[in-house]
């Protein structure tokens, strides 16, 4: 049976939260997910907060012939739905001696997608955030195996949740930067008019968010794409793994393993901003950073970034 750390992405966790003006249960209860709980998922018991590893409890073997999911806390949060992102914690059990195989506890709570993705993503839908589910799978639904009873059972704490991607009112554009137009999951398309790239930094607002306004320190959740000016080449993007958690400061992000680079300068944009927006900001090498992501010398980045969330 593979362990967390291969059904999980560890470069984080994160929601398009359901809006309407109806009570939350009453959302709760016309919200259909994908996978519903049953006779197998209700043995399932476990105790300890979610700040803390829970301890799983269940009559063994436990054997799964399909996906199940209970929720066994039932928080008052907002209610997770299709491109949302999910903040959790998740630990996975051996269904056959309760052996806890995998926590995210041991490295930190991590971000993951809301909807048809994976099988956890499935089990994240129609969820409240503060809610702790417990789910039965088979294996064989995620790995290869022999043992058609395998079952593994994972127990996950919804931390937070917030829209996947901007969703701001769009404003008026500048002269002079690339026009973005953004696919139905959020992802930045360029289309560059062939002008000179800019010598100063400039910075564009796309969509303006209606949440909360960024401070300089605040730690923030953003999606990004960095794309060079000269031959329009995608540099980086958060939108091949997961969204970043970083802090609104000067401080560069160099993440090589993960592909990520987002200087400083560009970060600090951010400050003022809110909630929901989405912008587009060029960078020119005077600007930018040294070391990371084999940026030519003298080469501008433009970068279109949404501001998914601020965190404590």
């Amino acid at each position: 049976m593979r362990t967390i750390s291969a059904l999980v992405v560890a470069t984080g966790l994160v929601i398009s939260l359901a809006a309407c003006s109806s009570t939350p249960a009453e959302q709760l209860a016309a919200c259909s997910p994908a996978v519903a709980s049953g006779s197998v998922s209700d043995l399932v018991s476990t105790t300890g907060a979610h700040s803390a590893e829970p301890t799983v409890a269940f009559p063994t073997p436990l054997v799964a012939k399909s996906t199940q999911r209970t929720l066994e806390s039932t928080g008052d949060g907002a209610i997770l739905s299709d491109g949302d992102m999910a903040e959790i914690q998740l630990t996975q059990v051996n269904g056959a001696d309760a052996a806890v195989i995998g926590s995210s506890y041991a490295s930190g709570s991590q971000l993951y997608p809301v909807g048809d993705e994976d099988f956890i993503a499935e089990i994240l839908a129609c969820t409240p955030v503060g809610s702790r589910i417990v789910a039965t799978v088979p294996v064989s639904e995620f790995a290869e195996t022999t043992d058609k009873a395998a079952t593994a059972v994972f127990v996950i704490d919804v931390l937070d949740g917030f829209k996947g991607k901007a969703n701001g009112t769009p404003q008026l554009g500048q002269n002079g930067l690339p026009s973005i137009v953004t696919a139905p999951d959020g992802t930045p398309g360029y289309t560059f008019t062939g002008g000179d790239a800019p010598e100063k930094l400039r910075t564009e607002l796309l969509q303006k968010g209606d949440g909360a306004k960024v401070a300089e320190g605040d730690k923030i959740v953003i999606q990004f794409t960095g794309v060079t000016w000269t031959d329009e080449t995608k540099l980086t993007s958060t939108w091949d793994s997961r969204p970043l958690r970083t802090n609104a400061s000067g401080e560069d992000t160099v993440d090589n393993d993960a592909g990520l680079y987002f200087p400083g300068t560009a970060k600090l944009e951010l400050v003022g901003q809110t909630v929901g927006s989405q912008l587009i900001i060029a960078v020119p090498a005077a600007f930018g950073f040294e070391g990371g992501g084999g940026i030519a010398e003298g080469e501008t980045v433009v970068y279109v970034v949404d501001i998914l969330a601020i965190q404590k």
